[in-house]
């Protein structure tokens, strides 16, 4: 109840913040309500975004199209074409209706892309998506085409090599891709200070004063797919694929020195990982008489993968010489992982109402092994989710959705079980005063389950006095969100204003406590959360052909009640993008400020960085030159943690971004296309989660 009553009352402040805005001129509307003269056309669940002949000339891939294109809250990254939000909440990439990568978005040719759909206030359908992007691309009946971009770090051990080809015949399309991404001898370091305050209430530190080590990572990926598309009748996907991560080193070196007894050590921390992820996708799509649809959708995967640590501390004489290894940990992690998704969909449409129904299966099983300890364990964790919505018109300028799902959640680890079931209601309304100008509320909650890491209770030491393990009587909780928000959209210029309100019931953060000499760090579910976020977006898209620009600008207000703890913490952030497109040439920057978050006692520092890229198109070929913080050498990420027994304030160092320069070729060439139009709807990412040896990180 106490909740409730927070989010009306947070609903009442945003909606008298917002009701003095004027309303413009009426419209007539055919079908969903939509302007056909806006670069933004708003529909009730999504916004349509049209490329126009300069952006999509201009653009190389689909990465690059989204990024001209301007979409709200959204970081595409030029150099190393990569894909988020700057609330670091879940993207949801799509190519017609299909879930895809980053790496999938690379493949598309701009100038098969019809439109791009974005949900910024997404269909149950879509889980626990905060954003979900859809590329609806015409379906080739003949030739092929071949995509390549290579890119290449000109001071940094730095390399993405990309290459792909389809083939189509009739209603069929055969493809291959493949993505090489090695990165190596790239320095990284953190300066640390770690504080404990004992049971007695005495209190010292160990200061890490960080030097550079080794971070050296191979990630590939290779897909063969196949699809059969008969646009009026039904779309058949396959597609098999196997991720290798392979992580060599991602090490930490440095000096600490005890405040308590004036020793120093050299400390070591060496970690290692590698991890296959095979996966089959197979996806069924069936268009039925009088506006209807049915989808079915299943993935399974199996992760098999090894992680390891090594930690030492080594006591220094006066001269700074190795004396003996006063702590030594080997950590090893041996485990494989099991993923199966399965999802049926429905759809009726009628004139002026819609209605979606589906249910799905998740179920994941896990099992890790550690040689050291000589314990194994065992983790089943599964959901049933069923869900319903309907969307309806509502006279000439209002249209609303009302959404219901139920889940089953079940988890095991070891001999302890869990089993909930959670509600999802969702409210949305749409107000549209003129053609211009959008009013919306969502009303919604959801559920949430801990990690396998956060079950698995196995004992790991981090160092002389800290011992991480999880906690396998953990509870699920829910989450309750609210949102407003207004937008304009007139020419080339479309803004929003959006608050946005989250309060987490008995949510699962993290736990510290002291056990003997060691503090235990483990998780538990505490009172609640408050997260509060205001965000300003305004954006030209294409101005006179020339200039596409946007602002972004946002705040954070964090309340955390934990069980013995209140923390607060407020957080300003902002992301700027600017381009000049003409004459075959196209010159652009982006800057991008920290964006902090508070989570329990922990404070999460985001990235700022700064982006110059410059590109010149020669038919089919683009060339790429593209630097990421050319102006500093001091790159950094903070971070912190607010525990009374054991906190702790950590800044680290990454080499790899700190003055990168690139140069990238891409070519993206057709031969014999014609096209026609298909769209898969639905499909669920094969990723499969395992447990990692734990350390400071």
């Amino acid at each position: 109840m106490k909740s409730m009553l927070v989010m009306a009352l947070s609903l009442a402040i945003y909606a008298c913040a917002y009701a003095q805005t004027p309303a413009d001129s009426l419209t007539k509307e055919l079908g969903e309500i939509e302007v056909k003269a806006a670069p933004v056309i708003s529909k009730a669940d999504r916004k349509q975004l049209f490329p126009n002949a300069e952006q999509i000339k201009g653009s190389a891939n689909g990465v690059d199209l989204l990024r001209k294109l301007n979409v709200p809250s959204l970081i595409v990254n030029p150099v190393d074409q990569s894909i988020k939000l700057a609330s670091s909440g879940k993207v949801d990439l799509r190519i017609n209706g299909r879930t895809v990568s980053d790496k999938d978005i690379q493949t598309i040719d701009p100038r098969t892309v019809v439109r791009v759909e974005y949900h910024d206030s997404p269909s149950l359908r879509y889980g626990d998506a905060e954003v979900v992007i859809d590329f609806i691309v015409k379906n080739p009946t003949s030739g092929g085409s071949y995509y390549t971009n290579l890119t290449q770090g000109l001071n940094k051990g730095y390399h993405d090599f990309y290459n792909g080809l389809k083939l189509n015949y009739k209603k069929s399309e055969f493809s291959i891709d493949n993505n090489f991404q090695p990165r190596w001898n790239l320095g990284q370091w953190r300066n640390n200070t770690e504080y404990f305050t004992r049971a007695d209430g005495s209190r010292y530190e160990r200061v890490e004063e960080g030097m550079p080590a080794d971070a050296t990572n191979i990630n590939n990926w290779t897909s063969m797919s196949y699809s059969f598309t008969d646009p009026d009748k039904q779309l058949l996907f396959v597609q098999a694929s196997m991720y290798y991560n392979n992580t060599k080193h991602n090490d930490y070196k440095g000096i600490l020195t005890n405040s308590d007894t004036g020793n120093r050590f050299m400390m070591n921390d060496i970690n290692s990982s590698e991890s296959f992820n095979p996966s089959l996708d197979i996806y069924y799509q069936r268009n039925l008489k009088k506006n209807q649809l049915l989808v079915f959708n299943v993935v399974g995967t199996v992760t098999p993968s090894n992680s390891s640590r090594k930690y030492t501390e080594f006591l220094l004489d006066d001269e700074g010489q190795d004396l003996d290894a006063s702590t030594d940990i080997n950590t090893r992690i041996n485990g494989k992982s099991y993923r199966l998704v399965a999802e049926a969909d429905y759809e009726k449409s009628w004139k002026n109402s819609r209605f979606t129904g589906g249910i799905r299966y998740t179920g994941n099983w896990s099992n890790s092994e550690y040689p050291e300890l000589q314990q194994k364990y065992s983790t089943r964790w599964n959901n049933l989710y069923a869900f319903g919505e309907y969307w309806r018109r509502i006279g000439s300028k209002t249209d609303m959705t009302l959404g219901l799902g139920a889940t089953h959640y079940y988890n095991r680890t070891g001999e302890v079980s869990n089993s909930t079931v959670f509600l999802r209601p969702k409210l949305s309304v749409r107000y549209r005063p003129s053609n211009a100008s959008t009013f919306k509320l969502n009303l919604s909650s959801y559920g949430n389950t801990p990690s396998i890491s956060q079950l698995t209770n196995v004992r790991q030491q981090i160092d002389n006095a800290q011992v991480s393990m999880g906690n396998a009587n953990l509870k699920n909780y829910t989450t309750y969100r609210s949102q407003v928000q207004y937008e304009l959209s007139k020419g080339a210029f479309y803004g929003y204003l959006r608050g946005t309100y989250r309060y987490h019931h008995k949510p699962i953060m993290e736990y510290k406590y002291w056990e003997g000499d060691n503090i235990i760090s483990s998780y538990a579910n505490h009172k609640n959360a408050h997260v509060f976020n205001y965000e300003v977006h305004a954006a030209l898209n294409n101005w006179k052909n020339w200039v596409s620009a946007s602002a972004h600008f946002g705040f954070n207000r964090y309340i955390m009640h934990g069980n013995d703890y209140t923390h607060t913490y407020n957080n300003t952030y902002w992301n700027c993008f600017a381009e000049i497109s003409h004459w075959n040439w196209s010159i652009g920057a982006q800057i991008t400020t920290n964006y902090n978050s508070l989570w329990g006692e922990s404070l999460s520092g985001g990235e700022s960085a700064h982006i110059l890229v410059l590109m010149y198109q020669h038919k089919s070929l683009h060339f790429m030159l593209g630097c990421m913080n050319p102006f500093s050498d001091d790159f950094k990420v903070e971070s912190e943690n607010r525990n009374k027994y054991a906190g702790y304030k950590r800044t680290s160092f990454l080499q790899a971004t700190q003055r990168l320069c690139v140069i990238g070729v891409r070519w993206n060439i057709q031969w014999g296309r014609k096209h026609n139009s298909g769209s898969k709807r639905l499909d669920n990412a094969g990723g499969s989660e395992s447990v990692k040896a734990s350390g400071k990180g």
